[in-house]
């Protein structure tokens, strides 16, 4: 463009574009050409571009080494760059803040599961302490007491075992051996409860 051009053009936005020999991204300076009246001290007439760099956001202005002060407060590229600017950091914390409910769901399930387990384990404790204790007993030992011996002035045992049960193992399939004694504690379990007695469990 030469002088005649820019002033037939004069009432439109220019952009300049810089090149830098150590850079591959060309500078872009936008703005707006004003035609002095005075003429220079050699009697040329002069031209003043009043422009400011043209980016796209403040990671481009940091990039170029430039500040929101470097551009014109009349600029409307400021507001632009700051308003994606917020949009940006609003739409990250959002973000942020959708993956910590996530997170947070996935603790509230898992705390929830745990818990219906522990519910299931303590069912089975307390079925196995009451299979093994008198009621009375049971209880105390839940609830960490101490439990006293006492003392009955009269009392009848039982005593019961399987006649052969080892040679029975070793010619039964071990699922048969569970399926018996399934049957055999069921019938001891129905007559203790019936005639209100303790059973206490023994190996040897």
């Amino acid at each position: 463009l030469d002088f005649h051009e820019i002033m037939s053009h004069i009432n439109m936005v220019f952009i300049l574009v810089g090149r830098h020999p150590n850079r591959d991204e060309a500078l872009r300076l936008k703005g707006q050409m004003i035609h002095l009246s005075h003429p220079s001290p050699s009697g040329d007439s002069q031209m003043l571009f009043l422009c400011s760099p043209r980016v796209s956001d403040l990671v481009e202005l940091k990039g170029r080494q430039l500040y929101l002060s470097d551009l014109p407060l009349h600029d409307a590229t400021r507001d632009l760059m700051l308003l994606d600017d917020t949009r940006t950091s609003q739409h990250i914390q959002i973000v942020k803040l959708e993956e910590l409910n996530t997170q947070l769901n996935v603790a509230h399930q898992e705390l929830a599961d745990a818990h219906v387990d522990l519910a299931k384990e303590k069912e089975l404790t307390d079925k196995l302490l009451y299979s093994m204790f008198p009621v009375q007993v049971a209880t105390q030992l839940k609830r960490n007491e101490s439990v006293p011996a006492e003392t009955f002035a009269s009392v009848t045992i039982l005593f019961s075992d399987i006649v052969g049960f080892t040679a029975i193992c070793a010619e039964s399939r071990p699922s048969d051996v569970v399926t018996m004694l399934d049957s055999l504690y069921k019938e001891f379990d129905a007559i203790t409860r019936e005639n209100r007695l303790d059973k206490v469990e023994t190996i040897g």
